[in-house]
């Protein structure tokens, strides 16, 4: 028996459906899960179906013949699997499309699955063997199949929110929400921040806003996006040719301006396309719009300890398809007021919860004390007086 450490492991064996034994301990066996965790390398994967896809008028698998795989997701969650995806392939020669899972052990193997087609084109021609012939070694398979894999059929989506209790995201996160009002971009104005001397613009209300009011949702949506792909090229180049004016500006825009993520698994930025880009940080808590309140601020966060799991820029569900198919409206249109502001007053947000990368921590928390201290200018300050 061959007992080295896999990268990947394949189980395309019994379907979840079959009622024989052999599929009931294929897919609700804890020990057998946690074993092949324990076999694999720290970027293991594990890709298996998972049967025919779901309908949309069914119930949640749980009480379905589909139990299997629902039992499944949470046997690979409990083992260890820090991200799970679902994706559905017409091309299996089955009477129904099928649908199948794949488990990443590191929550880091996400910025894999989330490549851009581009990357996974050049990773292809890299990889795969040539034909005699010169034809295509893939007939159904490129760059772009797997950007569609990325965001699973809608029936996920539906059956899952048919859980009980029905899970958060989707009473939150299936679109925006006609229940909440949004304060549209009109809405504000920019003058000089009243923060500090070395604050320099914000961004002040125009009018009263109410509590649990959307902020510019008509803005937010259309963010300057800098995904893991980009950020690791522009890195590696501005290191090797950091003095070429135009991608000085371009890596200064991007770090100037934007804030950091991890929702695709590795370091990316964002970049607000409206003036909400100029909304300063809320020192000692006094912020006042953002997803959350969280309740830690600039000094009661331990720069030298990893940030609390809620400002750690990451997705805390290891498995869920509806913030899969909302990806993009988890990254930029759920800020809103977190109380009622009066027209005058400036729009402060929380800047810890735009670390996003556990590496850049301490160096994050100690600018911002800094900052509130007036010691030091802000991000965007300091990238346009060139320092």
């Amino acid at each position: 028996m061959d007992c080295r450490a896999r990268n990947v492991l394949h189980m395309y064996n019994s379907d979840p459906q079959d009622d024989v034994p052999f599929a009931k301990v294929l897919y609700n066996s804890d020990k057998l899960v946690r074993a092949l965790y324990q076999g694999m390398t720290e970027n293991g994967v594990i890709v298996m179906q998972l049967g025919g896809s779901p309908f949309e008028y069914e119930p949640p698998d749980i009480v379905t013949t589909s139990k299997n795989r629902a039992l499944m997701t949470e046997i690979l969650e409990q083992a260890g699997f820090k991200s799970i995806h679902v994706y559905e392939e017409g091309h299996s020669k089955f009477m129904l499309p099928w649908s199948y899972l794949v488990a990443f052990k590191q929550y880091q193997s996400r910025a894999l699955w989330y490549s851009n087609p581009a990357a996974v084109e050049l990773k292809i021609h890299d990889r795969i063997k040539r034909t005699y012939s010169g034809k295509p070694a893939l007939k159904y398979f490129d760059g772009a199949t797997m950007s569609g894999y990325t965001v699973p059929p809608k029936a996920f989506e539906t059956v899952f929110c048919r859980k009980n209790p029905v899970p958060e995201e989707c009473l939150e996160a299936r679109g925006f929400d006609p229940k909440y009002a949004n304060a549209p971009v009109k809405s504000f104005e920019v003058k000089m921040s009243t923060v500090g001397e070395k604050s320099g613009r914000g961004v002040f209300a125009a009018v009263d806003i109410p509590a649990d009011t959307r902020i510019a949702q008509e803005q937010s949506v259309h963010f300057v996006g800098f995904p893991p792909d980009t950020c690791d090229l522009l890195q590696e180049m501005f290191e090797k040719v950091g003095a070429a004016a135009a991608l000085k500006s371009m890596y200064g825009y991007m770090h100037g301006y934007g804030f950091q993520s991890r929702i695709m698994g590795d370091d990316e930025v964002y970049v607000d396309s409206s003036i909400l880009t100029f909304v300063n940080h809320g020192c000692n808590g006094t912020y006042n719009m953002g997803s959350e309140t969280s309740g830690w601020t600039e000094w009661t966060v331990d720069p030298m300890k990893p940030p609390p799991e809620s400002l750690s820029g990451t997705t805390n569900s290891v498995y869920n398809p509806v913030n899969d198919r909302h990806l993009y409206q988890l990254m930029s249109g759920s800020d809103f007021t977190l109380r009622d502001i009066k027209k005058g007053e400036e729009i402060l947000d929380n800047y810890l919860a735009f670390t996003g990368s556990a590496a850049d921590w301490t160096t994050d928390v100690n600018d911002l004390r800094a900052q509130c201290s007036g010691e030091a200018v802000g991000s965007v300050t300091s990238y346009e007086e060139g320092k």
